[in-house]
């Protein structure tokens, strides 16, 4: 039996570290596509903003809107308002801003953007609909970089998250995190001819693709960004990684709310493998190698700082039992580097050094949530977000 678990755990962190390398070395081979040209003919977009209990949140966020650089007058704001006040709602009326009033007893976010998409259906046509968080900010060009690489064909396209806080260590682990998944996992896998993942917000569709494909959601599901990638993938679709569309976006500052992130993200990515297993092997004998690759390949695999500390602690019990650790240690070694590489230049800074002093710590939080995992299917869990981090665009 030790054998056994010698085995599949060497073979497990081989794996992790061959499929991180292999990404991270092909996102420096990622080429932007930006286009200079304005578009020939504008869209109109549906901007949707799903919003709970978040008063001053959404009406910090919605003041960039304005500053828009596409003409106002091919894009409407739609805030799907949950539990706001009424205070809060004339307000957001004052600035053009349509309101939609979300009430379900079991709320999810796809409950919210379902509705929603029904309501955009009876006012305007609007080909392009773009799905941010309460708290983004969309950089003034992104409705332009959205609609140029529309023009080009893209179906689905994914902006590119930025940190809009450093505030403390843990904002920052949060934002490498997100750095380094957009290099990986976006710019990596775009540069092999994959499809890139979504990541929840700052992201845009062709509206009849995104109605379409939310009918075969399960809105009770509270990781419909995932369902919601593998049906567009499923249909022949890729989704475009636009580096220079840039959404602020605010980063976790306190190890409460890191914990309850976590918890949802890994119980939603275990949901997700398992009921994407079938389809995947499926489209993998299609050919679909971007849903395959997003359905199991990438979601069979731990969190990143999970894997850090396993992998730390691997080489210690292979160490105390008298094992040969110089492969496991090279092994690692590559593991980290294939990290390091993807971290932009941004980053390497004292905050930085100081901030990874708080990995250990972060790993514990990680693990607690792993094990605790399946009380996020039990409730709606809310992020809460400031109004303290203003940007200049």
């Amino acid at each position: 039996m030790q054998e056994v678990i010698y085995k599949f755990l060497q073979t497990y962190f081989v794996y992790t570290t061959a499929y991180t390398a292999l990404f991270s070395i092909a996102s420096h081979f990622y080429r932007s596509k930006k286009s200079c040209a304005r578009p020939s003919q504008y869209q109109r977009i549906a901007i949707l903003i799903p919003v709970y209990l978040e008063n001053e949140v959404i009406l910090q966020s919605v003041k960039y809107i304005h500053q828009q650089s596409y003409p106002s007058k091919f894009y409407d704001v739609f805030v799907l308002a949950d539990s706001l006040d009424v205070k809060t709602l004339d307000k957001l009326r004052e600035q053009n801003i349509h309101i939609v009033e979300i009430d379900f007893e079991q709320r999810t976010k796809a409950k919210a953007i379902s509705k929603g998409l029904c309501y955009i259906q009876t006012q305007n046509s609007y080909e392009i609909t773009v799905i941010l968080d309460a708290d983004n900010v969309m950089d003034k060009d992104f409705l332009f970089i959205v609609s140029q690489a529309y023009a080009s064909g893209n179906m689905a396209i994914q902006g590119q998250r930025v940190a809009k806080n450093k505030n403390n260590n843990i904002a920052i682990l949060d934002g490498i995190s997100e750095a380094v998944n957009n290099a990986i996992f976006r710019k990596g896998y775009q540069a092999l001819g994959l499809s890139a993942p979504v990541i929840g917000s700052g992201m845009a569709f062709n509206t009849h693709l995104l109605v379409s494909a939310f009918q075969e959601i399960d809105l009770a599901s509270k990781g419909e960004d995932r369902e919601l990638q593998l049906e567009i993938i499923k249909r022949g679709h890729k989704i475009h990684y636009a580096e220079e569309a840039l959404v602020f976006d605010e980063k976790v500052d306190n190890k409460q709310t890191f914990g309850q992130q976590r918890k949802r993200g890994i119980l939603n990515q275990l949901i997700s493998l398992i009921k994407s297993f079938p389809s995947s092997v499926k489209q993998l004998l299609h050919g679909n190698l971007s849903y395959f690759n997003i359905a199991f390949l990438s979601a069979i695999q731990l969190p990143r700082i999970i894997n850090i500390g396993l992998f730390s602690l691997w080489v210690l019990l292979l160490w105390l039992f008298n094992r040969s650790t110089g492969f496991t240690i090279v092994t690692f070694g590559l593991y980290l580097l294939s990290i390091i590489i993807a971290v932009p230049r941004g980053y390497y800074t004292k905050s930085t050094l100081l901030a990874l002093t708080r990995l250990p710590q972060t790993f514990g939080i990680m693990l607690l949530s792993l094990f605790n995992a399946r009380q996020a299917n039990k409730q709606f869990i809310h992020t809460s977000h400031s109004t303290k981090h203003e940007i200049e665009l």
